[in-house]
């Protein structure tokens, strides 16, 4: 199950265009029939590095920017620190209305527009919003077993959808930005490998490569193929919670059959997760071998003593407290928990395991 329903965003407020003058001129013109929105800030936000390129306040229901741009860029309309429209910035006027989300008035923006069209996600998160509601509501394992089965399910169908409809627009669109927006959105699909992507941008045009929303998803990919199955697990850093000095996940494995579980406080699933499976197979196969590490990630060390207290766990704790999210990154982990099995030679055994797979996973390694 992967949660990944609203884009948060905090504006970093740094002013890229310049002034307007010229055949690069752009204009965006927004208008809403809101009147919560009045008065409000609206924040041209660069999806490729997310500083902010520009703001306007909302007056009267109307908002306004102009600017020069060299080059075609995507960027988001913020508001609130949500994100209320996707545009792309290039030379000409751009018309935005903010209650629909709908843009136009340039050649990409208007093709954009109807990308947008037959892209039109809302049925399908209203659907997943209502499978999650179900699945933190459910009262027993079985119930939130089955909900998470179908929100597996809507997601994968909705995934397909995503990927027809962004490779239908990349294809016509493969030497401009607009090319590189759709990549992006297969890229991000989590079912995705390096190999795919790699294999995908074979022949693609520079902006589209060095487009940043692909160039970092490639990178995240290879990290993956880095740490997947068969390969050596890489060492990383972080405070051990029994001692509150810095470590290393290898004082932790330290040549044990190990499973190794990203998590934090504050993720539902993760906490059925060890409150299920991963706390009762170390009462069970710890004495025959078994090592558990949990790996904190994205949390604080208040909350995270706070959990390991309420759920019960007795195995050892790698705490990741670098901004840099050094831990996750190192892995590519994108979504949490992430649950995998390393042999005593090092040798990562499995990845992504869940629910009954984890035991599963210890039995094959323990018969060996």
């Amino acid at each position: 199950m992967k949660k990944n329903f609203f884009l948060t965003i905090a504006v970093a407020a740094v002013l890229v265009l310049g002034a307007c003058s010229g055949k690069n001129r752009c204009t965006i013109v927004g208008e809403t029939e809101n009147p919560v929105f009045e008065g409000k800030m609206v924040y041209l936000v660069s999806a490729a590095d997310m500083n902010a390129a520009d703001s306007a306040t909302i007056n009267s229901g109307n908002f306004a920017m102009e600017c020069n741009v060299d080059s075609a860029f995507v960027a988001y309309l913020v508001m609130d620190g949500q994100q209320v429209a996707t545009c792309i910035v290039e030379p000409g006027k751009i018309k935005v209305d903010i209650d629909d989300s709908e843009v136009e008035g340039t050649p990409l923006n208007d093709a954009l527009d109807q990308f947008a069209d037959k892209l039109d996600l809302d049925d399908w998160n209203e659907e997943l919003h209502s499978l999650y509601a179900d699945y933190i509501s459910a009262p027993n394992p079985a119930m939130r077993d089955q909900a998470e089965h179908l929100y597996d399910s809507v997601e994968n169908l909705m995934n397909q959808h995503i990927k027809a409809t962004a490779a239908a627009t990349y294809n016509s669109n493969r030497d401009n930005i607009l090319g590189a927006y759709a990549m992006s959105l297969i890229a991000d699909m989590y079912d995705i490998t390096y190999g795919e992507l790699t294999s995908l941008l074979e022949g693609a045009s520079p902006v589209v490569t060095n487009y940043g929303p692909v160039a970092k998803t490639l990178e995240r990919l290879r990290c993956v193929e880095n740490t997947s199955v068969g390969k050596p697990y890489t060492d990383v850093d972080g405070i051990v919670m029994a001692t509150g000095q810095q470590g290393k996940l290898s004082d932790l494995v330290d040549g044990r059959l190990t499973i190794v579980d990203f998590w934090a406080s504050w993720c539902t699933p993760c906490r059925a997760e060890i409150q299920n499976n991963l706390v009762p197979l170390y009462k069970k196969y710890g004495s025959k071998g078994l090592n558990i590490v949990g790996l904190d990630v994205w949390d604080k060390i208040d909350k995270h003593a706070e959990a390991v207290a309420q759920l019960g766990i007795t195995y050892p704790q790698l705490i990741d407290t670098s901004s840099a999210r050094l831990a996750t990154t190192a892995y590519g982990v994108r979504g949490i928990p992430q649950i995998m099995l390393i042999g005593p030679d090092g040798t990562i055994l499995a990845r992504d395991l869940r629910g009954d797979a984890i035991e599963e996973a210890i039995v094959n390694a323990l018969g060996k």
